[in-house]
């Protein structure tokens, strides 16, 4: 998701409340974050719809569970799992692999700005 310093992990979960989770490195944003502690937030009905639109014009089921071809070094990486009810799917992505489709870089990118993702991660300037 999120293009993030080499070895620090930004994860944002939905869940089907429609709530926010953000997360970082298996702990509650202690660095390099704009808030630190937990943060939650609440996505509208229309937001979670267009969550699932941008995973359906991915193909995202159809993506293969790993990009992760290391050519380039020193890439951060992100991981994106989508559940829809009937099929849960994770995909790796290692952003110095040059073989993952554009679909899937496009998808990451839409991720963050449906979710806002900038409002917690980063630093205000």
């Amino acid at each position: 998701m999120s293009h993030a310093p080499t070895g620090r992990v930004v994860a944002a979960l939905v869940r089907g409340s429609r709530r926010l989770e953000r997360a970082e490195g298996g702990q509650r944003g202690e660095r390099f974050v704009k808030k630190t502690g937990k943060a939650t937030a609440k996505l509208s009905p229309a937001t979670m719809a267009q969550l699932a639109d941008a995973f359906k014009a991915a193909d995202f089921f159809a993506l293969r569970d790993k990009y992760d071809n290391r050519e380039m070094t020193d890439q951060p990486s992100a991981i994106v799992r989508f559940d829809d009810g009937k099929r849960k799917k994770s995909v790796e992505h290692y952003y110095g692999d040059g073989s993952a489709p554009k679909a899937l870089s496009v998808l990451e990118e839409r991720l963050d700005a449906l979710i806002g993702t900038s409002r917690w991660i980063g630093r205000d300037k």
